[in-house]
């Protein structure tokens, strides 16, 4: 159920073989070629059976969590509709989308309004240019989004909510894989569609949610585990 967190578990045994940057699209994983293989899914079958007890413990973990961060955020609304579920997974679900469409035509500033300005301007610098100046390209296709779960809730006690955050988990299914430009070759993952999850941090500015940080699914738990921050927030009817 978290295939993330069981790769996690055995990056190590691949990271000396290869240099090749683990991230890609705005939070995916580029699956190895070795999970493809009879030896590979003996290897992750054999890793499942022996840390089953800790993956049953991660998804009830992350379970209770995502239940007392929905309950929080349903408080939160009553005074300001900026955390509103049902406007918050909307946006989420809108945000997703834009900014994964941007980062397969490897153009992040036309999202640079849906994301904190460092954040953008970093994976624009980290990632996509150094993979243009490799000849390569990060191809992402969504098929649909799976799931959206709330991890986590900071809220801030200003009447506008600005600078609260909430820690989403998004499961999609989705391509995500590299090419070499010159001839078009598969360097890295495959075109195969795979259920992916990211977490995805949104920060409240200037009336909106926007993007500050996206990572592995498998950092779930390190949210999940964390203790929501709920502050009383003046009265305000203002939409997210």
């Amino acid at each position: 159920m978290k295939r993330n967190i069981i790769l996690v578990l055995i990056v190590f045994i691949f990271i000396i073989s290869s240099n090749e940057p683990m991230m890609a699209a705005a939070g995916g994983s580029i699956a190895k070629a070795i999970t493809k293989s009879f030896w590979g899914k003996l290897l992750l079958f054999v890793l499942f059976v022996i840390f089953f007890p800790f993956i049953i413990w991660t998804y009830l973990k992350e379970y209770f969590a995502v239940k007392k961060t929905m309950k929080d955020l349903h408080a939160l609304a009553i005074s300001n509709r900026a955390f509103d579920w049902l406007s918050l997974k909307m946006r989420a679900s809108e945000v997703f989308m834009r900014v994964q469409t941007a980062w397969d035509k490897n153009n992040i500033e036309e999202v640079s309004d849906w994301m904190d300005d460092w954040y953008w301007q970093n994976q624009k610098y980290v990632h996509l240019e150094k993979w243009e100046e490799k000849g390569q390209k990060n191809i992402v296709k969504i098929k649909k989004i799976k799931d959206i779960k709330p991890l986590y809730v900071q809220s801030s006690n200003t009447q506008n909510a600005e600078d609260s955050r909430v820690i989403l988990s998004i499961e999609a299914e989705m391509q995500d894989y590299l090419v070499r430009l010159s001839d078009n070759m598969i360097v890295e993952g495959d075109k195969e569609f795979k259920d992916v999850e990211s977490v995805w941090t949104f920060i409240y500015k200037n009336g909106k949610w926007v993007v500050q940080n996206i990572e592995e699914g498998s950092t779930s738990l390190v949210y999940a585990k964390m203790e929501n921050i709920v502050s009383t927030v003046p009265i305000n009817h203002q939409t997210a």
